[in-house]
């Protein structure tokens, strides 16, 4: 298995994931609630924004908030889910441990997204608390999980 980092030659290919039908209608909010609008580009060409994957099936875009600690989010292709998904996620978090400075992630996820909150634990992260009235989506306000995940619990 190859784990990579994407480059801007990835940028229409992301912009594609991102914007499909699986993926899009999940992750859309009132700030950004059209496919047209989204667009990869500039967490591409930011040196503290990683999209990372393994064969095109998984994508993890990781935000570096300081020299340890990064914001993680992950992307499932349709392609692959269940114990693959999990796995291939928890690759990919691995590398990010062993190959960067990071040794600590943290995770926003919407409290409406149950299948989101399950995979975010089988990866490995543990609940933290709840960001109350933090996410607008279809013009109401929704809590965000936030958990955390530790290279030492690899």
């Amino acid at each position: 298995m190859t784990i990579r980092r994407c480059s801007i030659n990835d940028r229409n290919m992301l912009n594609d994931f991102m914007r499909s039908d699986n993926v899009f209608p999940l992750i859309r909010d009132d700030v950004c609630n059209a496919p047209e609008k989204f667009d990869v580009t500039p967490t591409l060409i930011d040196p503290d924004i990683w999209w990372m994957s393994n064969n095109d099936e998984v994508f993890c875009l990781f935000e570096k908030r300081d020299l340890l600690v990064f914001e993680a989010h992950v992307f499932c292709s349709p392609n692959v889910r269940g114990r693959r998904a999990i796995q291939k996620a928890k690759d990919i978090l691995r590398w990010m441990y062993i190959n960067t400075t990071c040794k600590k992630m943290i995770g926003f996820t919407p409290a409406y997204h149950k299948a989101a909150i399950h995979f975010s634990k089988w990866v490995g992260f543990e609940y933290t608390g709840t960001l109350k009235d933090s996410l607008l989506k279809d013009g109401e306000w929704h809590d965000e999980i936030i958990s955390q995940h530790d290279w030492r619990n690899l």
